[in-house]
Order: structure tokens, then sequence, then C-alpha cells
């Protein structure tokens, strides 16, 4: 069915993700959570890690925020606990250089595509469950 401008509209409640609301400014709030993070790391001397460290907390509460509407099915809560505990693997096994130069805008595709996956599959786990 097509709205006033003739164009098809958004099946959202279908994906169960709803893609209006990301423009919403409370997820500044992540922004909010991840830069101590950073800090954390970086009071320590390991910029790297803490620019890694808070790029997968802000994937985390993304993914966290933008599947709220599940978050009363066990389902989210376990696979959104394997989310973290990947990431949090990731961040404090994987030896990252030293020279931090700040370059963080090259990460930005795949903090989006690990958004993404971890969204779809977190999606999939709530419907599979819910089945």
């Amino acid at each position: 069915m097509a709205d006033d401008a003739g164009q098809e509209p958004r099946e959202t409640a279908r994906e169960g993700i709803d893609y209006q609301k990301l423009s919403n400014p409370a997820y500044l709030v992540i922004l909010v959570f991840a830069v101590p993070v950073f800090f954390f790391f970086a009071a320590r001397g390991d910029d790297a890690r803490g620019f890694v460290a808070a790029l997968s907390l802000s994937a985390v509460l993304g993914v966290a925020a933008i599947l709220r509407p599940h978050s009363g099915q066990l389902m989210y809560w376990m696979a959104l606990l394997a989310m973290a505990v990947s990431h949090g693997l990731l961040v404090m096994l994987v030896p990252w250089p030293q020279q931090y130069h700040g370059a963080g805008i090259v990460f930005a595709p795949l903090v989006i595509l690990d958004m993404y996956a971890w969204a779809r599959l977190l999606l999939a786990m709530v419907r599979l469950h819910s089945a």
C-alpha cells in the first residue's frame, strides 16, 4: 500500500527494528558511556585498545537500544551477553598497535557492519525462541 507521496512504506514492524528511532538524540547516551572506557585505557597508556573498547561498547549498546522492544525475552539478554563477551575478548586478547594516530574513522564501516550483523543475529535468535 503506497502513502501520499506514492512510495511504499518501510515495513519496520516486520523486521523488528525501528530505523526511525535511530536518529533520536537519546542515543548520545551511548557516547557518554563509551568515552570513559576510552579514557580508562588511555590513562594506562593503551590508547588503541581504549579506542577499540569504546567502539565495541558503542556497538553493544547500540544493538541493545535498537532491539529494546524485545528486552522482555530471555533470549535477548543471552544474545546480548554473548555479544558483549565476544567484544570484550576481542578487545582484551588482540594485540592492538601502540602507534594510535586517531584515524578511527576507518573503523566506522566495520562498526556499522558489526552492529548490523549482531542486530540481525540477535533478532533471529529472539524470533526463533518466541516461535
